[in-house]
């Protein structure tokens, strides 16, 4: 009876036991069927068992199982030869587990992005049992993905890669033994844009992608690294003469896009190349370096591209320096003056100096006016250099009026950015007092006689400061543009000659009948004549048989310091 009950017991447990299972199988089915994975098996003869088949309903295979081959051939053909080695992979060195991303086509023939992950198992032997795994649809992180990266490293306007892409791409690469860095730029661009708008901006930059493609497709890769700023990265073996037969074609090219649209005032191309591999410490000094021969091709060469070496590297950053660096010299005290003298033709006594700048830089040495005059207009810098320069000759003539018992003028040049500034003349005025000079110490020279021509203001000012009593002299007549309309019209007191009408002068008779013809005009209109560039006695005696008031030049000094330039009182004292 006992036996007869511990078989029924044991029977109605074997019975809970399949019912249980069954239930667990039921409800792990249901947690499948619920995933938004899809769950998978996979045995040696490649044949696949779906799990859960709301997963793989949206794709063509049938849900009750498929060889891998049916799997396959659903897999985009781009991403075929990655699926396939890593499902070999399985039997590499008794690899468990695989992971991997590929695309699929579902039944509406579009693919998705599938996350696949796979856990093998082996006997002891060795041998392949099983795999199973995971599927899981990814496209919407791909396209997330894809967007962030566009965003990121892709130009909106023309589907370049970016700056950012650019560093990124040459991080790594600076060193690699072959290729080339080519920086192409749209010189004014965005005067161009401003005259003729941002959809005949946009037309030039798709000719000048279509020049670029046409000569460089295959060789490099794109980057737009500015609105008028382009790269290309040339990744293949290529000799220097093959970039620049390249190049000069491309010149040659865009020069005609002009006819193509019509206009004839389309921004011309400028390009700096490195050849690689690079010097360059970094990815970033790399695409400086090229940028700066860029610049160099554009302002120094007559063909408009150059290849990156130290001797325009050290060009270029200098000039890039003096562009930047105004305002910081300015405050750190870089700027001095130096003083040259004018002396009186007939009694070769010192009649005034001239104060010249200097910008004594603690990178490139002494840097010249013609240096950094040109940038500091342009930059506005100018103003306040100005001021400076006014304080300083200001100080100087007033201790040398006071060591020297002498009152001596001091010339000063001035820009026409200066005299545009509305206060400017009582600004002058202003420092003037303060060391208690008269304004007839002072001797204002200026150079922009274009200026003079068109703008009323500019005219005002100068009239204004020689009604205060200033001098004012025409400075470098002969080297440039020169309005004698300007000159006879205008209140200047004192011209001031070249030194290259002085060198013609006593070559030739054509320039000399000129000169003297110009010092009679001065002399009826009681206007003083100073010739520059006194270099010989000859030359000074010359200038005196015809008229001339001052004389200036090495003869007797070149420009000097201010302690050298307190001794100089007469041509007696040794030329400084």
């Amino acid at each position: 009876m006992d036996s007869v009950n511990i078989t029924k017991n044991q029977g109605g447990n074997l019975k809970q036991l399949s019912v249980l299972k069954e239930e667990t199988l039921k409800r792990f089915m249901d947690i499948f069927e619920a995933s938004h994975e899809g769950l998978w098996g996979m045995g040696p003869d490649f044949q696949i068992d779906f799990l859960n088949r709301s997963f793989y309903n949206a794709f063509a295979v049938s849900t009750e199982g498929a060889n891998l081959k049916e799997w396959t051939s659903l897999v985009h053909p781009d991403d075929v030869h990655l699926f396939t080695q890593k499902v070999e992979q399985k039997n590499d060195n008794m690899t468990t587990v695989v992971d991997s991303e590929y695309r699929v086509k579902n039944k509406v023939g579009e693919y998705r992005w599938i996350a696949a992950k796979g856990t093998s198992r082996f006997d002891p032997d060795g041998s392949f049992i099983y795999m199973a795994g995971s599927h899981k649809d990814v496209t919407e992180e791909k396209e997330n993905q894809h967007r962030l990266y566009q965003t990121a490293y892709i130009d909106p306007n023309t589907g370049l890669m970016n700056a950012h892409k650019l560093l990124q791409d040459l991080k790594g690469n600076v060193s690699r033994p072959v290729g080339a860095l080519l920086f192409i730029k749209l010189m004014n661009f965005n005067v161009y844009i401003d005259s003729y708008g941002a959809h005949a901006g946009h037309k030039i930059v798709r000719k000048l992608l279509t020049c670029l493609e046409q000569l460089f497709v295959g060789d490099g890769q794109f980057y737009r690294q500015k609105s008028s700023e382009f790269v290309i990265r040339i990744t293949n073996p290529v000799t220097s003469e093959q970039i620049e037969k390249s190049i000069e074609q491309l010149l040659a090219i865009f020069k005609n896009t002009g006819k193509d649209l019509q206009n004839n005032d389309i921004p011309n191309l400028s390009v700096g190349i490195c050849m690689l591999p690079s010097s360059a410490e970094c990815e970033k000094t790399l695409l400086h370096q090229v940028k700066l021969t860029m610049i160099y091709a554009h302002e120094h060469t007559e063909q408009k591209f150059a290849f990156f070496n130290e001797q325009i590297k050290h060009i270029v950053k200098k000039k890039l320096y003096i562009k930047t660096a105004m305002k910081s010299a300015l405050h750190n005290n870089e700027f001095l003056l130096k003083f040259q003298p004018l002396i009186q033709s007939q009694t070769k006594n010192v009649d005034s100096f001239e104060a010249l700048i200097r910008w004594e830089s603690p990178i490139f040495g002494e840097i010249m006016p013609d240096e950094f005059i040109p940038a500091a207009e342009q930059n506005l810098n100018i103003i306040d250099i100005g001021y400076f320069v006014i304080e300083q000759a200001c100080t100087f003539i007033c201790h040398y009026h006071q060591v020297n018992d002498r009152r001596v003028k001091i010339a000063i040049n001035i820009s026409g950015i200066q005299l545009l500034q509305h206060d400017f003349v009582d600004r002058v005025l202003s420092i003037v007092s303060q060391f208690m000079l008269n304004n007839s110490d002072i001797v204002l020279e200026i150079t922009e006689s274009l200026l003079l021509d068109s703008n009323h203001f500019a005219k005002e000012q100068i009239t204004r400061l020689r009604d205060k009593g200033f001098s004012i002299s025409m400075d470098d007549f002969g080297s440039g543009y020169s309005s004698l309309n300007n000159f006879f019209t205008l209140p200047f007191t004192q011209l001031k000659i070249d030194r290259q009408v002085v060198n013609q002068s006593m070559m030739t008779t054509e320039a000399r009948a000129y000169l003297v013809f110009l010092i009679q005009l001065c002399q009826n209109k009681d206007i003083e004549v100073v010739a520059e560039g006194i270099e010989t006695q000859e030359m000074s005696e010359a200038m005196l048989a015809i008229g001339v008031n001052l004389l200036q030049g090495y003869l007797f000094s070149k420009p000097a310091s201010a302690p050298a330039a307190l001794k100089f009182v007469n041509t007696d004292c040794s030329p400084l």
